[in-house]
């Protein structure tokens, strides 16, 4: 379906002439909204929602738009509309569908897991997590809001096998720095070592010093106690000496 794309110095009379046609092309289960709704302003943003669809379905194993999504008893022309107008359930909730709702066998979903060498439940993990923004930034139906390449697709891709922040994720300070932690988890395991080190020498420091400053408060107390009480012996005797 890539290169269904139209010219991109269409004039004003290519597109009353395409609109005018009205007649979506392309795979249906890989067909952006606006290539269904015949509009020929997609580009090659309609080609970034294919390829989200095709990750979509390297996922789970299904493509975003299934035959069991489809409304039963309606014209061709109702169907286009409803596929158009649908957002497609994240790769998380398919698989959880077809888990739980028997679209799909035990058999089957294990050996879908085995061809993507995990385990299943591992699967469906990772897709709880930023495995759903990759293809759903792709199906984002409005054109604007999707990777607006396929450049920019394949660089989200290698971010996320990079342990980078995602473009489709919100950002936030918190979210950069967990991605970094996890990018340097030997440095920041080898720093935290280290940090902690430096935090018992301060202690200990801390504490030696405060139990010699107490010891030497507590020896300065008895030196002036046996001060004291050689001066009350020597004021004894000098007393009993002017006595006698």
């Amino acid at each position: 379906d890539f290169g269904l794309a139209k010219p991109v110095t269409a004039t004003a009379q290519h597109l009353a002439a395409a609109d005018a046609v009205g007649t979506p092309i392309g795979t249906l289960a890989y067909a952006s909204p606006e290539q269904i709704r015949g509009d020929p302003r997609g580009g090659t943003r309609s080609d970034v929602y294919a390829l989200g669809a095709v990750l979509y379905e390297l996922l789970v194993g299904t493509p975003p738009v299934d035959k069991g999504d489809l409304p039963t008893g309606k014209t061709r022309d109702e169907l286009l509309r409803h596929i158009s107008q649908s957002e497609p359930p994240p790769p998380s909730d398919r698989l959880s569908r077809m888990r739980s709702g028997g679209t799909m066998s035990p058999e089957r979903l294990e050996a879908l897991a085995r061809a993507r060498r995990v385990a299943l439940d591992r699967l469906a993990n990772e897709l709880r997590v930023e495995l759903n923004l990759l293809p759903m930034k792709a199906l984002e139906r409005l054109p604007d809001e999707r990777y607006q390449s396929a450049d920019e697709l394949a660089a989200d891709i290698r971010n996320y096998l990079e342990l980078r922040p995602l473009r489709a994720h919100p950002r936030s300070a918190t979210y950069v720095a967990r991605k970094f932690v996890a990018r340097h988890r030997g440095k920041v395991a080898v720093a935290g070592v280290v940090a902690v080190a430096l935090v018992v020498s301060v202690v200990t420091i801390v504490f030696l010093y405060v139990e010699a400053d107490r010891q030497r408060a507590l020896a300065l107390r008895r030196l002036d106690e046996q001060r004291r009480v050689a001066a009350d012996r020597e004021s004894t005797r000098l007393n009993s000496s002017h006595r006698t």
